[in-house]
């Protein structure tokens, strides 16, 4: 939150540039949670700590999506198109969408889907 009362909304997309943390996938049951951290900058870094147990040789996993939901739990986060199995996207609600591959039992089918995160260009007149 700013001072002025405002959002200020940070997307993560290493596509081209990034560090390790690029190379960590989504889960729907992660073993990571993601926290921003601001020092001496309004730009974050991002910190990644275990929500559960690890075990020796286990992937290290995050939740793609918002990851104030997902923190520290061991249910999968609400989807904000949910009415599909676990939660997942309803169908005729996937246009567009990445499947997740994960493998989880709570598996929602898709990776998160944040219709927030998209501007329009009248948002910019």
């Amino acid at each position: 939150h700013l001072i002025s009362g405002r959002v200020l909304r940070t997307t993560i997309d290493p596509t081209e540039v990034g560090n390790v943390a690029r190379f960590i996938n989504h889960a729907c049951r992660p073993n990571l949670v993601q926290h921003l951290v601001r020092v001496g900058s309004l730009v974050p870094r991002v910190a990644l700590f275990a929500c559960r147990e690890i075990a020796s040789g286990e992937e290290l996993t995050m939740y793609y999506g918002d990851y104030h939901v997902a923190a520290a739990s061991s249910e999968p986060p609400p989807s904000r198109t949910s009415g599909g199995p676990c939660g997942g996207p309803a169908v005729g609600m996937t246009a567009g969408m990445t499947r997740c591959l994960c493998g989880e039992v709570c598996c929602r089918g898709f990776l998160p889907f944040d219709s927030d995160a998209t501007i329009d260009d009248e948002d910019h007149a």
